[in-house]
């Protein structure tokens, strides 16, 4: 009895391409993170050669500047005691980017279709940004105690005006025959909305959301400074009372980096979430 061998399975053609295709994409990232890594390293020690440079130039003290490996040896030694602070600095800012842009948003809407109710909340929104955040400061804390809560209403209040006024520019911004086109096809509200005004608006709303990525940090700080017991505006302000420079320093460049993170996070969001609203720009 003659027996046949089981011949392999073909790979098509497509399947390979497919396969070359997906090989070359992952290659293409892990070229592109090693360029930015390589960046970011060589941003790095440019910025501490020339930092000791001008500290042996000018002959500058250490309790006025202290060297970059003071700095790193602070961060090194008292590692948990920074990670500790930058986890609730990070809650803080986080929570308050988030519920900004939330109430931004609504009011953007609002102020582009609310009418009357747009009308009234106008002035509100204006006030809301009058007063220094600093002189508010005080009041949230009494009303709203020293935990994270005063720092998160902080952090939202100074988010939420440049999202809620570009929201309303954007929303704004459509050309009268795209609203004139809908309008002849039978497009239902939503359906302007989303295909219509949203796509037009969509580059203002992130445009405004990367500035309040950054804001929401200061605002975080701001509060920490009138009253905390923890996050890195309360290191500095508890470092400035015994002249510790170094853990300034420290904590100053670990905001950086989070203000940096947060703003590559808001550029990601948008080319991923909004690709197709910001193509069809």
């Amino acid at each position: 009895m003659n027996t046949r061998s089981a011949s392999p399975p073909r790979v098509s053609q497509s399947e390979k391409d497919s396969s070359r295709i997906s090989w070359r994409s992952a290659a293409n990232m892990a070229l592109s993170w090693l360029k930015l890594s390589l960046k970011i390293a060589a941003y790095i020690i440019f910025v501490f050669g020339v930092w000791n440079l001008l500290i042996m130039i000018f002959r500058l003290p250490s309790y006025m500047v202290p060297a970059p490996g003071d700095v790193l040896t602070s961060l090194s030694k008292l590692s948990a005691f920074y990670r500790h602070h930058t986890l609730v600095t990070l809650e803080e800012s986080g929570f308050g980017l988030i519920i900004g842009f939330a109430a931004g948003f609504i009011c953007g809407l609002l102020l582009r279709y609310g009418g009357r109710i747009g009308r009234a909340i106008n002035p509100l929104i204006i006030a809301s940004q009058v007063f220094p955040k600093e002189a508010l400061a005080p009041l949230f804390l009494v009303f709203l105690g020293f935990g994270v809560l005063p720092k998160i209403v902080i952090s939202a209040l100074i988010c939420f005006f440049p999202i809620a006024i570009n929201t309303f520019k954007g929303l704004e911004a459509t050309p009268s025959a795209y609203r004139k086109l809908m309008h002849i096809v039978g497009a239902s509200p939503w359906q302007r909305f989303v295909r219509c005004d949203l796509p037009f608006a969509a580059p203002y709303i992130f445009a405004s959301l990367s500035v309040s990525a950054t804001l929401s940090i200061i605002g975080a700080v701001v509060g920490e400074f009138v009253g905390s017991s923890a996050g890195l505006g309360h290191v500095i302000r508890a470092a400035n009372a015994d002249v510790g420079t170094e853990r300034i320093y420290a904590a100053l460049i670990i905001l950086g980096a989070m203000g940096s993170l947060f703003y590559g996070i808001t550029l990601f969001l948008g080319r991923v979430l909004f690709k197709r609203y910001t193509q069809s720009v």
